[in-house]
């Protein structure tokens, strides 16, 4: 009979430690250990990831090995969900802040600007526009205005 993965996991990551101290990580007994390694229980989530801490691993490896998630499972961005009630006023702030530049298309860098900032740089910017447009619109006059020149010139 071959063993469980997640004892193979535990082994690689123990070491040569002994089932006392295996227990000690994972916060349970020894004969429970005995029990992970006959493959007569499986261990608790709970108890995968304090032996994980314990022996500064990440959690989602021991959660993999014991069959938990799959691989693919714990693969990409995670992202954990937490009601606005139990972050600190720090976290709330820091969300706050992160959602405002995501939405007001601040760079990380930049300033932070008032509305009233903000209206005064797009009227700023359409101004520039217009202004183009209004020195292109000159500079066809002007062409106009001599080619009509020209044609006066050559008609007398």
């Amino acid at each position: 009979m071959s063993e469980p993965s997640w004892w193979t996991y535990i082994r690689r990551i123990a070491g040569t430690e002994t089932g006392r101290v295996i227990a000690e990580a994972a916060g349970v007994s020894e004969p429970q250990v005995s029990r992970w390694k006959t493959g007569k229980n499986t261990p608790d989530a709970d108890k995968l990831v304090e032996f994980a801490r314990y022996f500064n691993r990440p959690p989602l490896e021991a959660l993999i090995a014991a069959g938990y998630i799959r691989q693919d499972e714990a693969a990409g961005d995670i992202e954990v969900h937490t009601r606005p009630q139990e972050l600190s006023d720090e976290e709330l702030l820091s969300e706050i802040k992160r959602r405002m530049e995501a939405r007001h298309g601040l760079e990380a860098d930049q300033e932070p600007r008032t509305p009233g900032e903000a209206i005064k740089d797009q009227k700023t910017e359409l101004g520039n526009d217009v202004e183009v447009a209004d020195a292109a619109m000159l500079g066809l006059a002007d062409r106009f205005a001599d080619a009509g020149e020209e044609d006066d010139r050559l008609q007398s």
